[in-house]
């Protein structure tokens, strides 16, 4: 019995030790806190938006939380910031007429935050103007966070780099693609603030994607 005692007493102690050892490390260890307390994300984007017509600018460019239809033409760039540092990324998805889906890069470009996906902390980036064309559609855009590099997302932006934003390898276009699909199933918020004309995604985690829609005509 005296025996049994004593080893029951180890198990306690040993278990008590463990769970203290576990507290210390949740407390002071950023990416163990980070586990089991994953903390709220915030990317926030609008839209500045020309309109055209006949070829030239009409009236003052608006923002937009994106939820117009827009038209064909019509010029465009994102404005976004995260409530933390991390990589952002925004791409474009298509689909070509034999049905293969194609990528663009929209963020980052060469000319713009030194080619690099790293943003601080509140951040405002900026992309570069685009335009709505071809027939009426629905765009759809992928936004993407990053608490960390990711090889798949960096290899992404380096192929459209070198192919004037277009991602020509499709080793690298399947691996993007299928990030972009497992991630964006994680559960997030998509709010969309029309009094300040912006929209906010709210996510958890090391990775926040979201599949964003604009429709133009």
């Amino acid at each position: 019995m005296l025996n049994m005692k004593k080893t029951a007493l180890g198990l306690i102690g040993g278990v008590i030790t463990s769970l203290i050892a576990g507290v210390i490390m949740i407390r002071f260890d950023p990416n163990v806190r980070e586990y089991f307390f994953p903390p709220e994300r915030r990317l926030v984007y609008s839209l500045t938006v020309q309109k055209i017509r006949d070829g030239k600018p009409y009236q003052d460019p608006f923002q937009s939380a994106g939820q117009e239809v827009f038209e064909n033409g019509y010029m465009f760039r994102f404005n976004m910031f995260s409530s933390e540092a991390g990589y952002l990324y925004l791409f474009n998805e298509g689909k070509a007429a034999d049905g293969k889906i194609y990528f663009n890069i929209l963020y980052p470009t060469p000319k713009r935050n030194n080619g690099s996906a790293h943003i601080a902390t509140g951040q405002q980036v900026i992309t570069e103007e685009n335009t709505f064309g071809g027939k009426p559609d629905t765009e759809k855009l992928w936004i993407t966070w990053t608490r960390e590099p990711h090889p798949r997302l960096e290899a992404a932006k380096t192929s459209a780099f070198a192919n004037d934003g277009k991602i020509k390898d499709s080793q690298v276009e399947q691996n993007l693609h299928s990030f972009l699909q497992e991630h964006s199933a994680a559960a997030h918020e998509v709010v969309k603030d029309i009094p300040n004309k912006q929209t906010v995604i709210i996510g958890r985690g090391q990775t926040v994607v979201s599949l964003l829609y604009l429709e133009h005509r």
